[in-house]
């Protein structure tokens, strides 16, 4: 009878604490790309944001190591090994991770994947939430791509707020007739 309220008390502390956490991990599981994976990196379970993302059917993907769908092209990038590092000891990665899609296309997701243990510390299964990036880095790239089409075919400068000079591309320099000079003074 004596312990009857501290115990009451830490029941009511921990359940609300179960209660927070089970908000985030709801939260995570709903609006963000999420798979579990067994021991081995095998999906065991893919929420409907992966397969809306993936195109894939819950079946074609339960069962199947995540790192089949790494790309050929990308299975040897340090990204890649980090995260099949994490894998085999079974330890906690973050970092951008490359997969293929239903279509064969490359899509990009900037993951958070680690390993959930039991009381005793045993392992249970691996959780990998992500949001995709693709469209970032599709959009990253057509700027590059921008910019450089730009400095093949414009004179361009590039000033730092002071206004002195960090950058001139040829184009600029023949312009201005820098690059002629320069060129004799070799």
């Amino acid at each position: 009878m004596f312990f009857t309220q501290p115990l009451k008390e830490r029941i009511a502390q921990l359940e609300e604490e179960l209660f927070n956490v089970s908000q985030v991990k709801d939260t995570l599981d709903n609006r963000m790309f999420t798979l579990e994976l067994d021991k081995e990196g095998c999906i065991t379970f893919a929420n409907t944001q992966v397969l809306a993302e993936l195109g894939y059917t819950e079946a074609q993907l339960i069962g199947k190591p995540l790192l089949d769908l790494v790309p050929s092209t990308a299975k040897q990038a340090k990204h890649s090994l980090q995260f099949k590092r994490a894998i085999l000891d079974k330890s906690a990665w973050v970092g951008a991770i490359q997969l293929l899609n239903a279509q064969d296309q490359h899509v990009w997701l900037r993951a958070f994947f680690h390993p959930i243990l039991n009381k005793q510390q045993g392992f249970e299964k691996f959780d990998l939430h992500a949001s995709v990036l693709t469209r970032t880095i599709e959009t990253s790239r057509e700027n590059k791509d921008l910019v450089k089409a730009i400095n093949r075919s414009m004179a361009v400068i590039e000033f730092d707020l002071e206004g002195h000079v960090l950058k001139a591309n040829n184009q600029f320099l023949a312009g201005v007739g820098w690059l002629y000079k320069r060129r004799n003074y070799r």
